[in-house]
């Protein structure tokens, strides 16, 4: 499952250079405000700000899935008043405190920010779902989120991107057992691979 990293490990590291070469990543703890909602975080501060005052932090949330992949996703989070770090928007995986990287020169638009990813495995599998994940932004690049988009004017390919992203996700996240192999594609046994 995509969660925040444990630890900030080199690999951690080398995403957030590759991302932002003039901040390090900290922990954040989660506290969401009573109207917040998943997945709109840079709306869900200006509220905050709008009731509470202090100010939006732009940067990146980073998380890892296992040993398969680390990702950064655009995120912003709220600067109170007196200097405190909050991140106010709720997490799908429950999440009490997440991994966050300031960004002083991103700017939201209201327009689709790619995550960016990085393999932490040799699998074939890993490399295919960072392709198709930016292929899937591409596709989209013409929209604002949230836009209602007719399905007649997507193209052919969006369907097959789509597809086989939930296809490979269903791998990833697919129960095995230590002695089985591992759901990564790499044919190493799971407590080799991704289980260590």
């Amino acid at each position: 499952m995509e969660t925040t990293p444990k630890i900030i490990t080199e690999k951690v590291i080398q995403l957030c250079n590759k991302v932002v070469t003039d901040s390090l990543p900290i922990f954040v703890a989660v506290i969401p405000d009573e109207i917040a909602k998943i997945n709109e975080c840079f709306h869900n501060v200006d509220n905050v700000i709008r009731r509470r005052g202090g100010y939006r932090i732009n940067g990146w949330a980073i998380w890892q899935w296992d040993n398969k992949l680390v990702e950064a996703e655009a995120h912003a989070v709220w600067k109170s008043l007196d200097g405190v770090l909050l991140d106010v928007t709720p997490h799908r995986n429950g999440e009490k405190n997440i991994l966050f990287l300031q960004d002083n020169n991103m700017i939201y638009n209201e327009e689709n920010i790619d995550n960016i990813r990085m393999a932490l495995t040799e699998s074939p599998l890993v490399k295919e779902y960072i392709s198709l994940s930016e292929e899937y932004i591409f596709l989209l690049s013409p929209y604002k989120p949230h836009e209602e988009i007719p399905y007649s004017a997507l193209p052919k390919r969006f369907t097959e991107v789509c597809r086989r992203r939930q296809e490979i996700s269903g791998i990833f996240h697919k129960v095995v057992e230590r002695n089985d192999k591992c759901s990564c594609g790499s044919g190493i046994k799971y407590k080799k691979c991704c289980g260590k």
